[in-house]
């Protein structure tokens, strides 16, 4: 620049071209210093023309140069170069003065300027970009031009004062430009606000590529913008200020017209050089040119040239270092960074779950897109990957220094609270403050607003999150529990945290300190190494089970594998990905040994999917992803995000302003997927959650596990647990299970019991010893008591033996129930109320150990007994002695009690005594080593029981051949017993009733299904018999007794179809099949003449009085009467 000066002003000095400047007041002092070396200068004191003119006629000049920067002078100073017929050059504005041929402007007109920067528009082929102007009239003008004439392709046009402060800069920068997105901005300014102007584009951060920045300028030497682009006249490209433009400018035309007609040989008179000057610049007009300059490394590099178009000469390099121009790229980026890496720092480990719940985010910004969000912006997502669960700062400042200016806005930490902490540090140690949001960090040490005000956290406080599980557990009155936390840094202040609150509110954790950490890298290879962790957890009994672990499945198996079994454990978890740590496993049997226990556990969790939006998008995301758990509160992570922007982008904020990002972000008060979300001012928490209570359940079809939502809980809710569908308890558990599993009443470990194959041998051998000799009485009976049955053949009233035959029907109905096979139908809808009606108190009133053995030793005694009692009634002793005191006695009791106990006590005295060989399980293979079932501190086939054994066999062959082959005699003690039964069939039914019974005692156990098709195949023969042999002399009677065995029959097929589904319809079924048998049953019975007449008047109470009474006077008179009514029967 100097040196360009030093030589025109040694070209000026030689040429002989006579110059006068003429000056003003207006006209700077640095003017007149300058341009004095080169002519003299006459300044304007008045507007007298005379005085000028006499003033000039003193000097030698042929070309006048107007510097006086003044107007109002222009018409004076046309008469002056009229009078003296010269021409003369002035830097006055052309936009404000009359035309006069000896009048040539040294700058140009605006429309000149305003084509130029056309031209630079028109070539870039820009589209959609703002026009920022003073209020400089020439560049008011320029604006107008262009915004005219591009106003399709203009976003808007904003003015400001040519004089702008600072503040208002920034105003106007953050409000209308960044606010708005604008990505391409003209900016038009004759100099005074540039400096200002930068300054805000700089500080708000808007110099980052893909933003682009053309000015239009008469002082480009302000421009300090790298990529920048400038139109500007040619000779300010060279100028250091505006005034030494002009002098520049001047200087340059000196030369050029001196240097010009040097050339020519022609003198610089005045009609030489005005007829020059008319003939170069014929428009009047001397700058033609300007120059295109781009800012490169802060310096402007000349890259192309305009004088009617616009010509690229070099290399143009535009903001961030890009040599290219996006034309259509509208939307301003904003970016945010994730961490949903899987590698981790420490170990070399994949831990990929949290990187596929950020998929939640990942939508999020998709979706905000899709929509169009934000008129002008687009979202968009850095990825890192600088751990998920482990922190060591060192190698965090590692990774986060390549990537520590790519962070953008906000920073979606980690999802586990120790790296959120972690990653935090880290971010403190660049001094970079930038708002940090994470889903689920539950960690005290980053909680505190006051320490961290920068990070938040879309779950609960580690005090909400605990209180809330204590809250489900106490509800189910559980006030202790065993835990099991992965032993690993990331994990130590959660486990502090989780002990020191239990500790708070009372609450036992059972197991040792020393076993409630779990290692890492622990899998069922370790087992045996860590197995007391699991023998400690069992012995002491506590069923409830608080685990948080990525090996869940192997501790769960190390727990299965020292006993605990279906409804010994209740486990709970706060981590959704419970079930999922189960699908990874291969081997097949170990699969099912675990998804067995974990079946009915519970996973508490925030509550997802809420309100309108939460419904919605949980739609929306099933459809595309497999597992949508966690990916709500991700998904939120976004929506804080995109919540305070549109408050940011509304009030005119700086939206990269992290300080009040992070304001907005604490003050606002949203709706999410997950719910209404909002902090308080102390705490980096999410302040209102919801949880929501799940049980695992598995899949009917495919036996996969799934998710059930059971109740929501709200700690602050006026209901604190609200259940949404009823809890399923392991083992079909109706009542809350104990905290503790009740002592084992055998003194071993249940859950070690082996079936015993032996045992069961000696049983069914035992069984088909005792199903023989109740065969052979059978046949000797019938042989005997054939000759009683006759036929009934004339009507005659129901006598009470009658009805109690009836009734024996009736119990034998529910005897045949009660050893059928038993499912939830008997005891909903029956209340298990057969068993009792069938004497069946061993399992009604689940009669074990000591009372079964006073039982047992009754009923040995009663087995010697019956067989007395049986051939003093056959020798008639009662009769041949019925005059004796004790006899009379004896006879009543041969009259009422011995036919009911003959009938109704034999399958139950069998049953129960039958219990002794019952020795089906055993801690270990030997057959000394099986227990009684009904008293398992007996080990069976040790020298008492096999006494025992032999005795009771003994005393069952005893019992049984008396009390078979003497069925028939107890007939013959009924009075006025009008129903027969044929003896065949009495001993072929009890052959039937103890093979029931040999069913249920051996196979019911085993399988249930085998043992029912047993019982159907004994049943149906035993219905096909019985409509042959037609077993009552009495039609009627014997329809209800077929309709009682079809009822059986029908019992078992329900059972056996429903016998692992206790559905509602099940019930139904057995309902309707139970009316449908009785009135087929109805039908027949009214199809057969009525033999048996009721006595009108006869109550109930008066039939049980006589059947058990005591008053012969009573049973004389009603002989008496029934004698009458036979006798006028007869007639």
């Amino acid at each position: 620049m100097r040196s360009l000066l030093i030589l025109m002003l040694s070209s000026l000095s030689q040429c002989t071209l006579e110059t006068i400047f003429i000056s003003s007041t207006k006209t700077p002092k640095f003017f007149l210093s300058e341009l004095k070396l080169i002519s003299s200068i006459v300044e304007l004191s008045s507007n007298d023309l005379t005085i000028v003119i006499s003033i000039l006629q003193t000097q030698d000049f042929s070309l006048i140069i107007d510097i006086t920067l003044d107007s109002q002078y222009t018409s004076l100073i046309d008469q002056v170069a009229d009078y003296f017929q010269v021409a003369y050059l002035t830097l006055s504005n052309p936009n404000f003065s009359t035309s006069f041929p000896n009048r040539f402007y040294i700058n140009q007109k605006t429309e000149k300027a305003a084509e130029s920067v056309k031209s630079v528009i028109e070539f870039f082929g820009l589209k959609d970009f703002s026009i920022l102007y003073s209020s400089n009239y020439e560049d008011i003008k320029i604006s107008s031009i262009i915004s005219s004439t591009f106003k399709d392709q203009i976003t808007s046009s904003i003015s400001y004062d040519e004089n702008l402060d600072f503040s208002n800069a920034d105003f106007l920068i953050r409000r209308m430009i960044k606010a708005q997105g604008v990505r391409k901005l003209l900016i038009i300014d004759s100099g005074n606000s540039l400096l200002t102007i930068q300054k805000t584009i700089q500080e708000r951060n808007l110099i980052k590529a893909g933003n682009y920045f053309f000015f239009y300028t008469k002082c480009p030497q302000k421009i300090l913008i790298d990529g920048a682009l400038i139109l500007t006249e040619s000779t300010r490209a060279d100028s250091d200020s505006q005034f030494q433009n002009d002098i520049l400018h001047i200087k340059n035309v000196i030369y050029t017209i001196s240097s010009d007609l040097n050339k020519t040989h022609v003198l610089y008179d005045k009609n030489n050089v005005y007829e020059y000057l008319k003939e170069k610049y014929p428009n009047n007009y001397i700058l033609n040119t300007y120059k295109l300059l781009n800012i490169q490394q802060r310096y402007p590099i000349e890259v192309g040239l305009y004088t009617n178009t616009l010509n690229i000469t070099k290399k143009i390099i535009f903001p961030g270092n890009i040599d290219y121009l996006i034309i259509n790229e509208t939307l301003t980026p904003i970016t945010m960074s994730i961490a949903n890496g899987t590698s981790e720092l420490i170990e070399n480990i994949s831990f990929p779950i949290f990187s596929y719940w950020y998929l939640g985010a990942q939508y999020a910004v998709w979706r905000s897109n899709q929509n169009q969000d934000y008129k002008n912006f687009y979202l968009e997502l850095f990825p890192t990957d600088c751990g998920n669960l482990f922190y060591n700062y060192n190698l965090s400042i590692n990774c986060f220094t390549p990537i520590i200016k790519k962070l953008g806005i906000v920073y979606l930490t980690s999802i586990w609270g120790t790296l959120a902490y972690g990653n935090a540090m880290t971010l403190k140690g660049f001094d970079i403050f930038i708002p940090q949001i994470s889903p689920f960090a539950t960690n005290d040490e980053i909680d505190n607003a006051t320490v961290f005000p920068e990070f938040f956290n879309l779950s609960p406080s580690s005090n909400e999150l605990f209180s809330t599980g204590f809250i489900l557990m106490k509800a189910f009155g559980w006030n202790a529990a065993n835990i099991f936390i992965l032993d690993s840094d990331s994990n130590y202040k959660f486990y502090e945290t989780f002990i020191n609150f239990a500790n708070k509110i009372k609450f036992d954790i059972v197991n040792d300190i020393e076993t409630r950490l779990i290692p890492a890298n622990y899998t069922r290879n370790d087992f045996e190494k860590y197995k007391h962790y699991f023998e400690i957890a069992k012995n002491n009994r506590c069923r409830v089970f608080f685990i948080v672990a990525s090996n869940a499945n192997h501790i769960i198996e190390g727990l299965y594998d020292v006993g605990i079994r279906k409804g010994d454990a209740i486990f709970i978890s706060g981590d959704f990905q419970f079930i999922n740590y189960f699908k990874t496993e291969e081997d097949e049997k170990k699969i099912e040994k675990t998804l067995g226990l974990i079946e009915n556990s519970f996973v508490f969790s925030i509550k997802e999917w809420n309100g309108e939006l939460g419904r919605q998008l949980y739609e929306e995301m099933s459809m595309i992803f497999p597992d949508v758990s966690m990916m709500c509160l991700t998904y939120d992570t976004v929506s804080l995000v995109k919540e305070s922007l549109a408050y940011i982008f509304s009030t005119g904020n700086d939206y990269e302003d992290p300080y009040f990002l992070a304001k907005t972000l604490r003050s606002l008060r949203i709706k999410g997927c997950i719910g209404s979300i909002y902090f308080s001012g102390d705490s980096n928490s999410r302040q209102n959650s919801v949880f929501s209570f799940y049980q695992v359940r598995r899949n009917d079809k495919d036996g996969s596990l799934y998710y059930k939502e059971l109740a929501e809980i709200d700690k602050y809710s006026s209901q604190s647990i609200t259940f949404i569908s009823s809890v399923q308890w392991p083992n079909g558990d109706i009542k809350y299970p104990s905290n503790f599993r009740p002592p084992s009443e055998c003194g071993y470990d249940n859950n070690f019991l082996i079936p015993s194959p032996k045992g069961r041998l000696v049983l069914l051998s035992f069984s088909i010893l005792i199903l023989i000799m109740s065969i052979v009485p059978c046949y000797f009976s019938w042989k005997k008591f054939q000759n009683q049955f006759s036929d009934l053949l004339t009507k005659k009233p129901y006598s009470d033996s009658d009805l109690l035959l009836i009734f024996y029907i009736f119990i034998w109905l529910n005897q045949i129930i009660s050893l059928c096979p038993q499912t939830k139908l008997h005891s909903t809808v029956l209340k298990n109320i057969h068993q009792f009606l069938a004497l069946d108190f061993l399992n009604y009133f689940i009669i074990k150990h000591d009372k079964y053995w006073h039982i047992t030793y009754f009923l040995i005694a009663f087995c010697y007994f019956w067989p007395v009692i049986c051939i003093l009634i056959s020798k008639e002793v009662h009769i041949s002695y019925e005059n004796n005191y004790f006899i009379k006695k004896f006879n009543y009791f041969t009259h009422h009690i011995i036919p009911f106990i003959a009938n109704i006590c034999f399958v139950p005295i069998i049953s129960t005594l039958m219990e002794v060989f019952v020795c089906i399980e055993g801690v270990g293979d030997d057959l000394t080593q099986s227990f009684l079932q009904r008293d398992c501190h007996n080990f069976c086939y040790t020298s008492y029981h096999k006494f025992l054994m032999i005795f009771i066999c003994a005393s069952l062959v005893f019992y049984i051949w008396f009390a078979v082959y003497y069925k028939p005699l107890w007939e013959t003690t009924l009075i006025n017993l009008n129903i027969n039964t044929k003896a065949l069939f009495q001993g072929i039914f009890s052959v039937f009733q103890v093979s029931l019974i040999i069913i249920e005692k051996v196979l019911k156990d085993y399988s249930q299904i085998v043992a029912g098709s047993l019982d159907c195949a004994v049943l149906g023969i035993l219905i096909i018999m019985s409509l042959f042999i037609k077993p009552y002399n009495y039609m009627r009677i014997n329809v209800i007794f077929y309709t009682m065995l079809v009822f059986a029959f029908w019992n078992v097929i329900i059972s056996i179809a429903f016998i692992f589904d206790d559905k509602v319809y099940m019930e139904i079924i057995w309902i309707l099949g139970f009316f449908v048998v009785l009135a087929v049953g109805i039908l027949f019975y009214n199809r057969f003449p009525k033999m048996l007449l009721s006595e009108k008047d006869k109550r109930v109470t008066i039939l049980f009085k006589f059947q058990f009474g005591r008053s012969r006077a009573e049973y004389a008179i009603s002989s008496i009467n029934m004698n009458n009514e036979d006798a006028e029967l007869s007639k």
